[in-house]
């Protein structure tokens, strides 16, 4: 029943996949094996964990393919809050008469605030994307990086300059995250597809010691 419940979420994690692997094993351990009486109930088996394998598979290749697409909306929205960083610093240093109100709101969007090295790490994850993207056969010179331009700064209307730098930053905190959580389920879902592997080969094993196997479970 728990191998039948993995199969039917929608994502698996790897404590729900090794914890009933385990109880399964020691299922197996525990009950002594009649060959020909319970050789059906051995084949169901094995195709239950087969398909499990075929989804730990699907899942994997999925985290994979969400990572690399994360990746890139990660740089693009990390890299424009940079920009926009770039443009305030340059309007706010201006000698050019700046809007008081102008100065006051969008001021404290350069606190603490290191876009210089944002930018350095954005050209440095861009460098891994398309590293990632040419293993993947994948041509994304129409989607560079560094052809990306700040976007316009209206000193008159202050908080539409403040709404535009805030959606980036909140961009960059959830892809962040998002990102984080992605690239733990692509380091486990190998691991887990293994697991299954692993499991299947040594039923199968286990189950010539008592009769001849057939196709079934070849």
């Amino acid at each position: 029943a728990g191998v039948r419940d993995l199969l039917e979420k929608k994502s698996l994690q790897s404590k729900d996949l090794s914890v009933v692997i385990l109880g399964y094993v020691l299922f197996l351990h525990r009950m002594p094996v009649q060959c020909y009486e319970n050789k059906s109930d051995v084949v169901v088996d094995l195709d239950i964990l087969k398909e499990l394998g075929r989804k730990c598979e699907h899942e994997s290749d999925k985290s994979k393919e969400e990572y690399f697409e994360r990746l890139f909306s990660f740089v693009y929205a990390l890299r424009k809050k940079a920009m926009m960083q770039q443009e305030l610093r340059g309007i706010l240093e201006s000698p050019d008469g700046i809007p008081d109100a102008f100065r006051d709101k969008c001021g404290e969007l350069l606190e603490d605030s290191d876009w210089d090295a944002m930018i350095k790490r954005t050209k440095y994850m861009e460098k891994e994307w398309k590293k990632q993207a040419v293993q993947k056969g994948e041509n994304v010179d129409h989607l560079l990086i560094d052809t990306i331009e700040a976007d316009p700064i209206n000193v008159d209307d202050p908080d539409q300059v403040k709404r535009q730098f805030t959606s980036y930053s909140d961009k960059v905190t959830k892809l962040s995250r998002d990102m984080d959580e992605n690239l733990s389920m692509c380091v486990e879902a190998p691991k887990r597809c293994q697991s299954v592997k692993t499991l299947v080969r040594f039923l199968e094993k286990s189950c010539s010691s008592y009769f001849i196997p057939t196709d079934d479970i070849k």
